[in-house]
């Protein structure tokens, strides 16, 4: 499994923005050699990177360091962050005039172009209700399953959406056959 760099560039940039200096310093102590070369290092955004090594154990140090383990916070938080860091220009532009909709449904653009393999699906997609599928993904994390949630979210919000909210009803993790999210808001 593999994950864009253009993403795992988000990682140093959540604990320096989150922790501060000393805070990254701390958590690059806690990384391997190659890891912490990685980190220390400019991460070449288009290249594809090992997911285990280089994202999973990275963010399980976070995790640790910074919220006692609590790993659907982190991968919340870094989700969302990582919305906020990754859509630039056109990209931002895109979330604050098309409808939510089609953000939405462009969900499997966006994972496949982050992940490999990952596939999913948007079995719904309702003005104000969503369900969003992962049913594809070797792997796969408790951290990662919970940033593309917190990702979804804030997308969402970007795009002015209200009471925006994405529950986690089923779990690859937990040995379901896909995880599910149920998405509603306010548009």
């Amino acid at each position: 499994m593999e994950v864009k760099g253009s993403l795992i560039a988000t990682i140093p940039q959540f604990v320096k923005t989150k922790f501060g200096q000393d805070g990254y310093e701390k958590w690059l102590d806690t990384l391997s050699g190659d890891a912490r070369l990685l980190f220390e290092f400019k991460i070449k955004e288009n290249e594809w990177y090992d997911l285990r090594s280089c994202m999973l154990e990275p963010v399980a140090f976070i995790a640790q360091l910074f919220y006692q383990w609590n790993l659907e916070k982190t991968g919340w938080e870094m989700g969302r962050f990582s919305l906020d860091h990754g859509f630039k220009g056109l990209y931002r532009m895109f979330l604050k005039v098309g409808k939510p909709e089609f953000f939405v449904g462009k969900g499997p653009v966006f994972v496949s172009s982050y992940y490999r393999p990952a596939k999913i699906v948007v079995p719904v997609n309702e003005r104000g209700n969503a369900t969003v599928r992962i049913t594809e993904f070797p792997d796969i994390d408790k951290t990662v399953e919970y940033r593309i949630g917190g990702w979804m979210q804030r997308g969402l919000e970007l795009n002015g959406c209200r009471d925006v909210n994405v529950e986690m009803v089923r779990s690859l993790m937990k040995g379901d056959p896909y995880t599910e999210y149920r998405i509603t808001y306010q548009a």
